[in-house]
C-alpha cells in the first residue's frame, strides 16, 4: 500500500511539475503578446504610408504622362511655328524686288508692297511671340516633368521595402495568434493546476 502510494504521489508530483512546465512555457509565451501587438502596429503603419507612397507615385505617373503629352503638342506646334515663320521670311524677301502682285499679276505700287511686307511682318511677329510663349511653357514642363521624375524615383527607393514589411507582418501576425493562444491554454492548465 505504502509503495502504491509513493508510486501514486511520484505520479502526481511529475505531473505536477508538468503541468508547471508548461505553464511557464505558456506564461512566457502569452507575455510576448503586447510586445507583438506593438510590433504588428508598427508594421500596419509604416505598410499604410508605403500604401499611400505607392497611390502618389500612381498619381505623379500619371501627372507625368500628361506633362508628356502637353510637351509634344507644344513641340509639334513650334516645330510648323517654325515652318511657318520661314514661309513668311521669304515672302517679305521675294517682296523686295517684285513690282507685281505674285497672286493676281497686277501692278504692285511700292505703298501696296510696304503694306503687304507689314502684314507679313504682323504675322511673323505674332508667331514669334507664339514660339517664345511655348518655348517658356515647354521649359516650365520640363521642370515640372524633372520634379515629378524625382517624386517618382524616391518613391521607388521607399517602396523597396514593401516586401521585406509584408513578410515581417505576416510572421508578427503569426507570433501573435501563437502568443494568444498560449495566454488561453494557460487559463486551462491553471484550472487543471489548481483543482
Amino acid at each position: 500500500l505504502e509503495q502504491a502510494i509513493a508510486q501514486a504521489q511520484h505520479g502526481l508530483d511529475t505531473q505536477s511539475q508538468l503541468l508547471a512546465a508548461q505553464i511557464a512555457d505558456r506564461q512566457s509565451k502569452a507575455a510576448q503578446a503586447d510586445a507583438l501587438a506593438g510590433q504588428l502596429a508598427d508594421l500596419q503603419a509604416r505598410l499604410s504610408r508605403l500604401a499611400q507612397t505607392q497611390e502618389q507615385r500612381r498619381l505623379a505617373e500619371s501627372s507625368l504622362l500628361t506633362l508628356s503629352n502637353q510637351a509634344a503638342s507644344l513641340r509639334t506646334a513650334n516645330e510648323q511655328l517654325k515652318t511657318e515663320m520661314a514661309a513668311l521670311k521669304r515672302k517679305i524677301d521675294e517682296l523686295a524686288d517684285v513690282t507685281e502682285c505674285p497672286l493676281c499679276s497686277t501692278a504692285l505700287s511700292p505703298e501696296r508692297r510696304d503694306n503687304v511686307r507689314g502684314q507679313y511682318e504682323a504675322e511673323g511677329r505674332q508667331k514669334g511671340d507664339t514660339y517664345r510663349a511655348n518655348q517658356s511653357n515647354l521649359k516650365s514642363l520640363d521642370d515640372q516633368a524633372a520634379t515629378l521624375k524625382a517624386e517618382i524615383a524616391q518613391a521607388d527607393l521607399a517602396l523597396q521595402e514593401q516586401p521585406a514589411l509584408h513578410r515581417q507582418e505576416a510572421t508578427a501576425e503569426q507570433a501573435l495568434s501563437q502568443a494568444r493562444a498560449a495566454a488561453d491554454e494557460l487559463q486551462t492548465l491553471q484550472a487543471r493546476l489548481d483543482a
